[in-house]
């Protein structure tokens, strides 16, 4: 081959690298922020009362018990931080916690509140939507 061939060539592979990078770190993710009772090992975990979520320091969302909500942007690239505060009756911030953790290539995640503020390791798993009958 000649040697404007293998330039070629090799800017091919370069672009197409480039592209699956940019994708990637662009890709944009929804994330379900559910703070329902949730059974793990045979263990009952309760939700808390009132939760103030904050993710990658976007604008805080508060979830009730029982409740789950999407987080007001949907978030890009592949890795993420996320801040929950336990809020009492006064909206006192009684307990925080803070952890990094990083998502696949799906497109929405449900993040399992009671299961994160219990150190469980599986509190982020991917959202299948209910299957139409």
């Amino acid at each position: 081959m000649k040697r404007r061939t293998w330039y070629r060539l090799i800017a091919l592979v370069l672009v197409i690298v480039l592209s699956v990078f940019l994708f990637w770190i662009g890709k944009g993710h929804t994330l379900l922020l559910d703070n329902k009772e949730v059974k793990r090992d045979g263990q009952k975990l309760k939700p808390e009362r009132l939760v103030q979520v904050i993710i990658n320091d976007q604008e805080p969302v508060e979830v009730k018990s029982g409740m789950r909500k999407a987080a007001k942007d949907v978030v890009a690239g592949p890795w993420h931080s996320i801040k929950i505060e336990v809020l009492d009756r006064e909206k006192n911030v009684i307990k925080t916690v803070e952890k990094k953790f990083s998502l696949g290539l799906d497109d929405m995640f449900v993040l399992s509140i009671p299961a994160l503020l219990a150190e469980d390791a599986h509190w982020i798993e991917t959202f299948e939507p209910p299957k139409r009958g």
